[in-house]
């Protein structure tokens, strides 16, 4: 079998969720496979923020943004 590169989605979540023994609240910048993505978007837990192969939407990016994702990094994206 060959080894496929996992897509990996940026979502912004709409509510408090429990990922990996931790409580992440609503707000939170979190990087998810693709059957994780899908299962919060179906669930209307999360919003899609980025896709695989996508720059963050131009629209924000002059936005300063003081988010960080679940593992504390900040959310801009660096230059």
């Amino acid at each position: 079998m060959k080894d496929t590169p996992k897509k990996s989605f940026v979502l912004k979540l709409k509510s408090a969720i429990g990922m990996d023994g931790q409580l992440l609240p609503a707000g939170t910048l979190i990087e998810v496979n693709e059957p994780e993505a899908k299962d919060l978007l179906r669930r209307e837990k999360a919003e899609l923020v980025t896709a695989p192969d996508e720059e963050p939407n131009a629209a924000e990016e002059g936005e300063e943004s003081t988010e960080q994702t679940a593992n504390g990094h900040n959310a801009e994206a660096s230059e």
